[in-house]
């Protein structure tokens, strides 16, 4: 018979859900909490524990993937991925920023990134990895 479920452990929580009522009784008689206390406030909202994705951003021109590049929220390694865009697809380009260096498409140690817009959001893709479309 698994505890907390029936027998004893039930007893037991159900003797701890009467404490601590009586504790709050307690508390509130002492404290002066009931009568005239202000209202607690509201506990704010929890941020949320994945960060959504960038709006789109302004293009300029566009650009062409000549691999097939992750699609970051920051112009840096580390930056959380919101896509893979596949090699040889025309993307809105909004410009190049500079930011963590990356090693791909044959350089390294390179900071340009290209800053798109893909699949209704705005990232930053490696810049050795896309050719300006004219």
């Amino acid at each position: 018979m698994r505890q907390g479920i029936t027998g004893r452990g039930t007893a037991a929580r159900a003797g701890l859900g009467v404490a601590a009522v009586g504790a709050a009784l307690v508390f509130t008689l002492f404290s002066g909490g009931a009568a005239g206390a202000a209202p607690a406030p509201e506990a704010e909202a929890a941020p949320a524990a994945v960060a959504e994705a960038n709006p789109q951003c302004e293009a300029i021109g566009s650009v062409t993937t000549l691999a097939g590049v992750n699609l970051r929220r920051e112009p840096n390694t580390n930056a959380p991925i919101d896509g893979i865009i596949p090699q040889g697809v025309s993307v809105p380009w909004c410009g190049i920023v500079e930011g963590g260096p990356y090693t791909v498409c044959g350089v390294q140690g390179w900071t340009y990134w290209d800053h798109v817009n893909w699949n209704g959001q705005s990232g930053y893709v490696a810049g050795a990895c896309t050719t300006l479309d004219e």
